[in-house]
């Protein structure tokens, strides 16, 4: 996964992915609403295996490569799932308008922060 440009460019990537994944109407039923509220799996996570496995590997290769210093990967990785699922769930909702491009962009650059901290610009 380390082709394709910085850890940061390739997590805006991967942001931008699962963002436009989350306002198709099935994706929100399924994902973000029923498998959530759903009793948390034998491995305690509430996320689908696809996308634990996905931000899980993402954060892992981060870390190996010295982008980014985590004392827990794994840890870190589920973090980050949290998050997406949350802001995925705050901002493309079918009971409240769709998100301005500024709110996702914040968003982005929280999740960005909590893997980079602050970089000079």
């Amino acid at each position: 996964m380390s082709a394709g440009g910085p850890g940061e460019e390739r997590l805006r990537r991967l942001v931008d992915a699962y963002f436009e994944a989350s306002r198709d109407p099935t994706y929100r039923a399924i994902v973000l609403s029923e498998a959530y509220v759903a009793l948390a799996r034998e491995d305690g996570q509430r996320y689908t295996p696809a996308m634990a496995r996905v931000i899980g590997d993402f954060v892992r290769d981060l870390a190996a490569s010295g982008e980014v210093a985590v004392e827990d990967p794994d840890l870190l990785g589920r973090l980050l799932c949290a998050t997406l699922h949350e802001v995925a769930s705050a901002i493309g909702g079918t009971a409240q308008p769709p998100a301005s491009p500024t709110t996702v962009e914040y968003a982005k650059k929280i999740i960005c922060h909590m893997l980079f901290g602050d970089r000079p610009a």
